[in-house]
């Protein structure tokens, strides 16, 4: 018997969903799947990001969201490694759109959420959302 890892269109993903799924997996998935969740959906709100792009970045973080993927997310240690696998993958695919400034706003929410103080070259203030938003 086979199973297939399911699958992720553009239906699956939206802002509010990626928000709900960071606010409420975030410790989780661990900093390095959130920080990467984060560099790609800034990536993906550029307007100077390619369509093409933002297409990759959509797959990635419908995937993210989908409540049933290849390794369930509620799996301690596990979990998330085939998200985190296809958030890498994507930014590989996009890495030349995504800049130092989207880099360290993601850096600095990171930061926030998992109660760190961010890096100090990371101390301005820009602006940032909260999962509360």
């Amino acid at each position: 018997m086979t199973t297939e890892a399911p699958s992720a269109d553009s239906s699956h993903y939206s802002p509010d969903a990626f928000k709900a799924k960071l606010a409420g997996f975030a410790r989780l998935a661990g900093r390095q799947v959130v920080e990467k969740a984060l560099i790609l959906y800034h990536t993906l709100q550029r307007p100077e990001t390619p369509k093409a792009a933002k297409a990759t970045i959509i797959g990635a973080l419908a995937y993210f969201i989908l409540p049933v993927d290849a390794i369930a997310d509620f799996l301690p240690g596990v979990g998330f490694t085939d998200d985190l696998g296809v958030i890498a993958a994507a930014l590989v695919t996009i890495g030349g759109y995504v800049t130092d400034d989207i880099r360290e706003t993601a850096a600095r929410q990171a930061a926030a959420w998992f109660g760190e103080t961010p890096p100090a070259s990371l101390a301005g203030s820009r602006e940032t959302f909260s999962a509360e938003e």
